[in-house]
């Protein structure tokens, strides 16, 4: 596999994220190959981490792939591709067992809508994290916005999306988004606990991402961007 390696342990299954070369963007490849790789785990817990340290600062997981969506040439690429995204994110979401994120780097933009699919987030102290997509003329568009509703407030949501606030992980258990700040993977632990999900709609936020992509104002935000 190209972005995921996933080893079998004692009580869990270690899956580790690594597109380093692109600050851990995830795109259409990381999603076609994480709904392959569901098929494959085994049902126990998983602990999903990034792969190392990518230029600069640790990136868990920087949002969508901008240099593959600028090469894009039209509105309809870009939409099957996020609709990709969202199948795979939302069958990771769906998995039935435990699934914990370790936050081992900073977050932004659609790394958020990544997070929302896991039952517990652990951070170490120092990562950043925040939403982005308005930076883009965007709102959400791989069923964040609608996962992170179950568990925080809607009006917060729409709040810290529209300021693009980069806030530490001890805001962030403040918020909702993180459970527990560590200084290392060790000091996690798997109980299983994992709540069934319930299928979600994701209809009303589909919709409202797709009116803006490719828009003249996010077009011109994304072809101005030196990546």
């Amino acid at each position: 596999m190209k972005f995921f390696k996933f080893t079998e342990k004692e009580n869990y299954t270690e899956l580790i994220f690594d597109n380093t070369k692109a600050a851990n963007s995830f795109g259409q490849g990381p999603a076609e190959e994480l709904l392959e790789l569901l098929k494959q785990l085994p049902l126990k817990p998983v602990l999903w981490q990034s792969a190392g340290r990518a230029p600069k600062r640790n990136i868990f997981c920087a949002g969508g792939d901008l240099k593959a969506y600028k090469k894009l040439t039209t509105k309809k690429q870009g939409v099957a591709i996020n609709r990709k995204i969202l199948e795979a994110l939302d069958a990771l979401y769906m998995f039935k067992h435990q699934k914990i994120a370790y936050l081992d780097g900073d977050v932004y933009g659609g790394g958020l809508e990544v997070l929302s699919c896991f039952d517990k987030v652990v951070a170490l102290p120092d990562v950043k994290i925040a939403f982005w997509q308005s930076k883009q003329n965007l709102s959400t568009g791989w069923g964040g916005f609608t996962r992170w509703s179950q568990k925080v407030d809607a009006a917060l949501l729409k709040k810290l999306i529209k300021s693009t606030e980069i806030f530490s992980p001890q805001k962030a258990i403040e918020y909702g988004f993180v459970d527990k700040v560590v200084e290392s993977v060790d000091e996690i632990s798997f109980d299983g606990s994992h709540a069934p999900k319930q299928k979600l709609d994701y209809v009303k936020e589909v919709e409202l991402f797709e009116s803006l992509w490719w828009s003249k104002e996010h077009l011109s935000i994304l072809n101005t961007l030196k990546i």
